[in-house]
């Protein structure tokens, strides 16, 4: 079976060749006994396609009136294509095609945009440890994208399937993804456990942990992969013997086992990420540390709305599965490309939100003078205490000095510096 869009042209090409005993050919009105009869044909057509839909082809071994099927052996060998206006890509998936070039063009521009950003405020000293991690989760993100392109146009090209096996760049692209998914994950957990800007450096134990989280994960991911691959040579060794490819519901119980480990590591990362959050949130509030809460806020919010999201759309794709409706076949790669959609977003939020700025360094160094009640001249809720002699104390009884150096800005004055 194939589909076509719009119009589009199918080959067919069959070819069988044997020969009797006697090394003759020859055509009789049946089979004997004592001998073998051997038909050899070629069949070459192109067929126009007029209507836009899915498109079938059938082939059928026709016998003699009469004649008894079972006796016969029938084997096949050719080649059907479909071609489209557009190229060799099948209709149900040319979606992919457009949206893999937006996607690799929206990230390459937004590449360009970090760097300009960071070439600015690195003059400033402003580029701190985190807003170099996200560049390098983008750069691996864009080259991502941009595999996946350089894939669909192969495949629209040449006609090569997608699988069975999978194509070199296929299978790069699928790699690439794994190693962005994983440095995704793995900056979103260190960002909400507030690194670089709520402390300098994660604790050794916590940032083991990370590590071993996030190698888990990509071990899982490439693993997964790894089987995709094999599952589907074996799946041509079956075809090709004349065999089929097997029960699909063994195929989908081995799908759940060998995801499990990947599920279980992405669920692992939410409710870290999760928790990170909420524990940061609360000590910015008590704190009063009004302008850091709000970009952690911002976080949340976009934590909460993709998990939203991502959840409707696993149940719209489930109940397209089991029949609840019939998915348009238009827009099946839709149901695909949405979490990239949602991937995306996240990604380019958190960058927005902890973009380099003339404060980042500045925020990294000091903290928000706490907002002051009408009856507290002296100290605030927290315990700062606003001196006169150009001096602050730590709410824990450190000392932190401003030195001429440490001097803010007109601007910038409800920050102190954080004691050592």
């Amino acid at each position: 079976s194939g589909d076509t869009d719009e119009s589009g042209d199918t080959d067919e090409s069959e070819d069988t060749d044997e020969s009797g005993d006697d090394g003759s050919r020859r055509r009789l009105d049946g089979p004997t006994p004592d001998s073998v009869t051997t038909y050899h044909g070629r069949i070459q057509h192109a067929f126009p396609i007029k209507e836009t839909g899915l498109q079938y082809v059938v082939l059928e071994a026709c016998y003699a009136s009469g004649a008894d099927a079972a006796s016969y052996e029938t084997s096949i060998d050719g080649v059907i294509a479909f071609k489209n206006p557009y190229g060799m890509l099948p209709a149900m998936y040319f979606g992919f095609l457009p949206f893999q070039g937006a996607r690799a063009v929206g990230f390459l521009l937004f590449t360009l945009w970090l760097a300009l950003l960071l070439r600015k405020h690195r003059r400033e000293d402003n580029v701190i440890g985190i807003h170099v991690a996200m560049f390098g989760v983008v750069l691996v993100a864009t080259a991502e994208s941009w595999t996946w392109f350089a894939a669909y146009l192969e495949l629209n090209a040449t006609g090569a399937p997608l699988c069975c096996p999978f194509p070199p760049v296929v299978v790069a692209a699928m790699t690439l993804q794994a190693v962005r998914q994983t440095a995704s994950r793995a900056l979103l957990l260190v960002v909400a456990l507030g690194l670089g800007l709520v402390r300098p450096a994660l604790a050794l134990k916590e940032a083991g942990l990370v590590i071993a989280l996030s190698l888990g994960y990509l071990a899982a991911s490439i693993a997964v992969t790894a089987e995709k691959i094999k599952r589907n040579e074996r799946l041509k060794g079956a075809q090709t013997d004349g065999g089929g490819p097997g029960g699909s519901s063994s195929s989908s119980a081995a799908d759940v086992w060998i995801e499990s480990p990947q599920l279980l590591f992405d669920l692992i990362f939410l409710v870290w990420i999760y928790t990170a959050l909420v524990n940061v949130t609360d000590l910015l509030r008590a704190q009063k540390q009004t302008y850091k809460l709000a970009m952690f806020s911002q976080l949340n919010g976009v934590i909460v709305a993709f998990v939203a999201l991502a959840t409707l759309l696993t149940v719209v794709v489930a109940m397209a599965s089991f029949g609840s409706f019939e998915w348009p076949w238009r827009l099946f790669w839709l149901q695909i490309v949405s979490l990239d959609i949602l991937n995306f977003a996240v990604l380019a939020a958190l960058v927005i939100i902890w973009r380099p700025t003339d404060r980042s360094r500045l925020l990294v160094q000091h903290d928000q003078l706490a907002v002051m009640d009408d009856d507290d001249d002296d100290f605030d809720e927290t315990g700062i205490e606003m001196g006169d002699g150009g001096h602050h104390h730590h709410p824990k009884g450190g000392h932190a000095a401003l030195s001429q150096d440490d001097t803010l800005d007109e601007d910038d004055d409800d920050f102190v510096h954080k004691a050592d």
